[in-house]
């Protein structure tokens, strides 16, 4: 009940789930819970397909290393090339490509460059680690999955009825009594200014004219009622300016949906629907720190589970003017602005 409460239209989403389980899917890739676990297949093999051929190219320019190393890492990144192109065929495909091989490396005796030597072993190992959970998590064939599904749908079903039934009778003691909680001020304002589409009403359109820009700031945090609220006080987004940092979201038990935030930012990024303004300028960190603190995010934000790639855009670069009692500093972005007090 806590989690359809974050949703504009509770009773809609629980019929749309429904649905979706009583969707006749030939693969299970094809349902919306094993597309997502594609998904995150797909960016983790892609990972650490990259990473083992750059580490070919180092073992390559090391002659001791490469008689020892490389056969067995020249193995696992074919089965990595192949696991990328299988599960772009669906869920079975990419089953079969499991287990990826990890052959037993060669002895390398007093290695020209140990730190190196040592490096690509640990980054092997963390590999076959990762390799293991994925292969865990596509622990049944399609068919069985798609069997276990139309299983669960009765049950599922009778489930999210219930919590609807209670909603039901929530509602109408709150009634009774004249209280209203959180949930019922989002909903109340969403059904006032959105239609059972979720487009904006005549309500809706004449508040938007009030107001030359709706800015909201940590928006990693906000739920898909907010959202739909935001959207349409803002002439359907084309006013909105959202700030925030999908890397502070903390508040996911409280139905925060950090994945509002991820989607924008690739849709902006890539040039549809809004315009990104990254801050990757950092004032408060000295540049030792910011260094640590990439050298360990770029190694555990790679997308999969932590839903965050920590690329060039997400990286914390040291300001050359970084000092006490700087100016503040104006970051502009679809006629508004966010202002960041520059301190070290």
């Amino acid at each position: 009940h806590e989690k359809m409460q974050c949703h504009a239209r509770p009773e809609r989403w629980a019929r749309e789930q429904v649905e979706l389980l009583r969707a006749g899917a030939h693969d299970a890739g094809e349902t919306p819970w094993g597309a997502e676990i594609l998904e995150r297949a797909r960016q983790s093999a892609a990972y650490w397909s990259d990473e083992m051929e750059s580490l070919l190219t180092e073992i390559a320019a090391d002659d001791k290393m490469s008689k020892a190393y490389l056969p067995s890492f020249s193995e696992t990144a074919d089965a990595l090339r192949e696991l990328r192109r299988c599960i772009e065929l669906g869920w079975d495909r990419t089953r079969s490509c499991f287990p990826v091989p990890f052959p037993t490396l060669g002895k390398l005796m007093k290695p020209e460059d140990p730190a190196l030597a040592e490096r690509v072993k640990a980054r092997r190992t963390a590999c076959k680690k990762a390799m293991t959970t994925l292969e865990a998590t596509l622990y049944a064939p399609s068919a069985q999955l798609l069997m276990e599904m139309a299983r669960t749908e009765p049950a599922m079903s009778a489930l999210l009825e219930l919590a609807l039934a209670f909603d039901r009778e929530y509602a109408r003691e709150k009634h009774r009594t004249g209280l209203l909680d959180y949930a019922d001020l989002e909903h109340m304002t969403a059904a006032l200014l959105t239609d059972e589409e979720d487009r904006p009403t005549e309500l809706a359109r004449q508040i938007s004219r009030r107001y030359t820009e709706i800015m909201v700031d940590e928006y990693q945090d906000v739920s898909q009622v907010q959202d739909t609220i935001f959207r349409a006080v803002s002439r359907e987004g084309a006013n909105l300016f959202l700030v925030g940092d999908v890397k502070q979201s903390i508040y996911r038990f409280r139905q925060a949906e950090p994945r509002l935030f991820i989607e924008k930012l690739t849709r902006y990024r890539d040039g549809f629907g809004g315009r990104l303004l990254p801050l990757t300028r950092n004032f408060r960190s000295t540049k030792n720190i910011l260094s640590f603190v990439n050298h360990v995010f770029e190694r555990v934000m790679t997308g999969g589970d932590s839903e965050i790639v920590y690329d060039e855009l997400a990286r914390l670069n040291p300001s050359d003017t970084a000092k006490e009692g700087a100016p503040v500093e104006i970051h502009l972005l679809e006629n508004a602005w966010e202002a960041e007090e520059a301190d070290e």
